[in-house]
């Protein structure tokens, strides 16, 4: 009976060995992910430092020149756009005035 109870308790007994991602067990895992965290962090932080803080007056990452627009408006367009503008506005505003009724839907 010892036997058989001894076969059945190392049949089920967990033997050290979990799933692992890189290969090696489930400790080293955790180690490396939050390695490329805390790296991932320190990189941001350098960022922001230099693009948001302005550390580094020499080094302009978001430098061009100035841009022109040569382009003209389409006045019947804007007009179009403007007089449909002015029309949801009255209708909001004699929607203001004027409140729709609604049934009740359980009646």
């Amino acid at each position: 009976m010892n036997k058989i109870k001894e076969k059945i308790y190392t049949t089920f007994k967990m033997r050290g060995k979990t799933l692992s991602f890189f290969g090696q067990n489930q400790y080293a895992d955790w180690k490396i992910l939050l390695s490329i965290l805390f790296a991932g962090f320190f990189i941001s932080v350098i960022v922001c430092f230099f693009s948001f803080l302005n550390i580094s007056e020499d080094v302009d990452i978001y430098s061009s020149g100035p841009v022109v627009l040569n382009k003209k408006i389409n006045k019947g367009n804007l007009m179009k756009v403007i007089n449909k503008m002015e029309d949801r506005q009255k209708n909001f505003e004699e929607l203001k005035v004027n409140k729709p009724t609604v049934g009740d839907p359980g009646v």
